[in-house]
């Protein structure tokens, strides 16, 4: 099974204010998030993370994707680091965009989509809020309640769409 998550931001203590999260502290934020995270994804799943996954030295990234279940792709969003950053932290592979096929649609797997052609099919992270667009399924932890979403959820939600 695919899944699909963005904008975690592991460590970020002003993200909880910013997005209004229901947590205590950074702490209880990663303990959540972590556990949401396993009780839905298996070990031999992949999940493509869409940007933004954690704040702070490569060491606390690493430690924290040993803790996530699944085959881990990262989609580097505007606080990943460099390319050569997130492989050390231990991501399966890194890229800035990936175009992938979803029940015979090509979808682009982007974080920031305010540059993408208006037209094109996309999954993305980086607004923190629904799309407002039929074409574009925002996958923000925070708009999934902290759960990575799968593709039947993304394929459901297009075919639900008028696109």
């Amino acid at each position: 099974m695919r899944w699909f998550i963005a904008d975690t931001h592991f460590n970020h203590r002003n993200v909880i204010t910013y997005d209004g999260r229901p947590f205590r502290d950074v702490q209880h934020m990663e303990q959540e998030i972590v556990s949401r995270w396993n009780s839905n994804i298996r070990p031999d799943d992949t999940v493509y993370h869409l940007g933004d996954f954690a704040f702070g030295p490569v060491e606390l990234q690493t430690s924290l994707l040993s803790k996530l279940n699944g085959n881990k792709i990262l989609i580097r969003g505007n606080h990943d680091g460099s390319q050569a950053r997130c492989e050390k932290a231990g991501w399966k592979f890194v890229c800035d965009g990936l175009l992938i096929n979803l029940s015979g649609l090509a979808i682009l797997l982007i974080h920031d989509p305010s540059g993408c052609d208006k037209d094109r099919l996309l999954v993305h992270g980086h607004t923190h809020k629904p799309s407002d667009r039929n074409n574009r399924i925002c996958v923000s932890c925070n708009v999934h309640n902290y759960i990575p979403v799968s593709e039947k959820q993304i394929i459901k939600q297009l075919n639900r769409r008028d696109i």
